[in-house]
């Protein structure tokens, strides 16, 4: 609560040696329109920036240096108001999780409203929950390796940028014939609303399939899995 209903704050800068912001820490300061945080930023507690609804820019280091702090709450994340991000001056589209980014954590992009498309590097192993909740715009999802992102541990529906974007890529092709080789199983939620996939195959290696990971596969007309696979869950 440390700038609660601080009425007089319109442009706020945070310097690198901030590492956490406390717990409804700006909450109510309707006057912020822009924000910019450091490199050190690692927590928002809960409620950090609710009522902060005229927050319109929010600047930031990195993707690295935002997938790294961890919110609370979804108004804990200036995001939910500030709708999208600057990263150098340039409001960010094409969202690139890049390489030696292993979790994205709970919503870490809520709300952004501006990103249509998101590159997930196979690095990544967990997205939590609501990650990618009201994320309304985004329309394609592009994958750097079809097998790590079957393994991929998606806390919830709204964790996995797939449910909103309906179509996956992989080297800017569109997959409409998925071939999984080496694969010894699909996690949950992994291709659940992806529209764009008409047929599946599996080799040997799959042994089990996670619940709901091919909900609302609207398209998917023809389906071979091998005499392994020994489970698939409800």
């Amino acid at each position: 609560g440390a700038f609660d209903n601080c009425f007089n704050i319109f442009n706020l800068s945070l310097p690198n040696s901030i590492t956490k912001i406390g717990e409804e820490a700006f909450m109510g300061c309707t006057n912020m329109e822009c924000l910019t945080l450091g490199i050190g930023l690692c927590s928002c507690g809960s409620n950090a920036f609710e009522g902060c609804y005229n927050l319109h820019s929010l600047h930031i280091p990195s993707i690295q240096d935002w997938c790294k702090i961890t919110f609370e709450t979804n108004w804990a994340n200036p995001l939910y108001y500030a709708e999208s991000f600057i990263i150098n001056g340039k409001r960010i589209s094409n969202l690139n999780i890049p390489e030696g980014i292993t979790q994205i954590n709970k919503y870490a992009f809520i709300y952004n409203q501006h990103i249509k498309s998101v590159f997930i590097s196979k690095s990544v192993n967990r997205i939590e929950e609501d990650a990618f909740e009201g994320c309304d715009n985004l329309s394609k999802v592009e994958v750097e390796n079809l097998s790590t992102w079957c393994g991929i541990d998606f806390e919830g529906e709204l964790a996995n940028p797939l449910c909103i974007a309906e179509k996956l890529y992989k080297e800017g092709v569109e997959l409409r014939n998925v071939l999984l080789v080496g694969v010894p199983s699909v996690s949950e939620y992994a291709f659940m609303n992806c529209t764009s996939i008409v047929s599946l195959e599996a080799d040997n290696s799959l042994l089990s399939v996670g619940k709901e990971a091919f909900r609302n596969c609207a398209n998917l007309t023809t389906v071979k899995f091998d005499r392994a696979l020994k489970d698939i869950q409800a």
